[in-house]
């Protein structure tokens, strides 16, 4: 990592074939920023201390574009690319001075202050991420709340910068620290507390002192032929998970919350039945899968009123629709179809957004609940807009111009607040393009991308979080 600020920065390097026995570089070896043959000093390249590595000095200016840099190394014939051989930063690693608690009524928040900090500063607790909540750029601060730990614990505390440096590079091995106030220790229990092989269902986890927080709360039994797709956290001491459990996976197991720093444990929480000690009747018992499907998309992502299809095993043969028996979240569902194991039916239009629980019965058998995502209805782009001009008819956009698409009913984090690039496609005439960056602006969230090859025209625009898919828009390109 060299800062482009700098009049000059030295880089070693060590290879097979860089250098002699002695020490020295090979006889006619060169060196060489692609793209940038002139970065490199002219004759620099050097014996460093230590056999068998090498020195080089390098010239920059603050016009140099940051980001990974490719090297070539080249003796007589021989060429070698080393790709991102280092990377260039517009600014130092970032470097805390100061950690002091912040009161903000019953939520403990905690100020960072140092220095090279910026919008995009990652505050890390043993490597846990914070919540940021404020950025005082004028007095290098910022104001995160830390990830639940266990009481009286005295985390490592570390901010990193999206360019790849971090306040340890000046603070190594002292880095700053924070400690956590005394408290309960956390406990839990989880429900039901058996159940058979081979199923998907609901189970809910409650305790005591868990400061469960949505989006960072995770739910494991020790085995993996037990899986836990999903998890929401619906109160500080609660969360309800979605579970399936494999025909292998027999035997008592416990249970593990993780919530930021703190493991909760209950051992022997869950009892998986062998299918042998099941009924004979209930060798393939009801059962209604949780990859529940809306069909005109074929995704899972699914909203209040659209159709939806699951998938049923163990249904008598010659099960009709008007056999089977749906409801949501203890409401009725119109059941508009069943064949070939599949159940068509209509999300009720009165669902809110968030855990819905589906329970199935044919007939006088009755399948486990399972669980299932109801999304907000689909984001909207409000406005395009390129060098600080609204994009339309009239003011089209070209390859490689930089767009900014302001985006309402994306979902943040609930953790952070924030929404990470790296859930943002943006598919433009069919052509995906990743996000640069994601802004929040009033309510709303500023996404930015670069056109890529784009055909000309009134293209159409989806912008994708997750695979959740926007409101179609037009971007229109010359």
């Amino acid at each position: 990592m060299v800062n482009r600020n700098a009049s000059r920065g030295t880089l070693v390097a060590a290879g097979s074939g860089l250098a002699t026995a002695a020490g020295a570089p090979m006889a006619g070896l060169n060196a060489a920023v692609l793209a940038n043959p002139a970065m490199v000093v002219a004759g620099s390249l050097r014996p460093y201390f230590a056999v068998p590595y090498l020195q080089l000095d390098l010239n920059h200016t603050p016009t140099l574009a940051a980001g990974p840099m490719h090297m070539l190394f080249t003796t007589g014939n021989d060429l070698y690319v080393l790709p991102a051989a280092f990377s260039v930063a517009s600014k130092p690693a970032p470097v805390i001075n100061l950690v002091t608690n912040a009161a903000d009524g019953s939520t403990r928040q905690v100020q960072i202050s140092g220095t090279s900090f910026d919008r995009d500063t990652q505050i890390l607790f043993d490597g846990q991420p914070a919540a940021i909540r404020a950025f005082d750029e004028a007095a290098g601060r910022l104001t995160v709340t830390p990830p639940p730990a266990p009481p009286g614990h005295r985390a490592a505390v570390v901010a990193l910068n999206p360019d790849g440096q971090s306040s340890l590079f000046s603070q190594g091995s002292s880095p700053s620290t924070y400690t956590y106030d005394a408290g309960d220790t956390p406990t839990l229990t989880v429900s039901p507390t058996s159940l058979p092989a081979g199923v998907e269902t609901v189970v809910e986890v409650t305790g005591a002192n868990l400061n469960l927080i949505d989006g960072l709360a995770r739910l494991g039994f020790g085995s993996g032929d037990i899986q836990v797709r999903r998890v929401w956290v619906t109160g500080p001491n609660r969360l309800v998970a979605s579970v399936l459990t494999g025909i292998q996976a027999s035997g008592t197991w416990n249970a593990t919350v993780a919530n930021g720093l703190v493991w909760a444990t209950q051992a022997g929480a869950l009892t998986v039945q062998p299918r042998s000690g099941i009924a004979a009747a209930a060798v393939a018992p009801l059962a209604l899968s949780a990859n529940v499907l809306n069909p005109l998309t074929g995704q899972s992502s699914l909203t209040a009123g659209s159709p939806a299809v699951g998938f049923v095993t163990g249904a008598p043969t010659g099960t009709t629709a008007s056999q089977v028996n749906l409801t949501v979240n203890e409401q009725p569902v119109q059941v508009t179809g069943f064949a070939n194991g599949q159940v068509s039916f209509i999300l009720p239009l009165s669902l809110q957004p968030g855990r819905a629980v589906l329970r199935l019965r044919v007939g006088a058998e009755t399948a486990l609940p399972i669980a299932i995502g109801i999304d907000p209805p689909p984001s909207v782009v409000v406005a395009l807009s390129s060098g600080g001009n609204s994009v339309d008819a009239a003011r089209p956009v070209r390859q490689g111009d930089v767009v900014v698409a302001t985006v309402f009913g994306l979902v943040p984090d609930a953790y952070t607040g924030a929404i990470s690039p790296k859930q943002i496609v943006v598919n433009a005439g069919g052509v995906d393009h990743p996000a640069q960056s994601v802004v929040a602006n009033q309510g709303r969230f500023d996404v930015t991308f670069t056109v890529g090859n784009v055909p000309a025209g009134a293209q159409p625009l989806i912008l994708l979080q997750d695979g959740r898919p926007s409101a179609p828009a037009a971007l229109n390109v010359r």
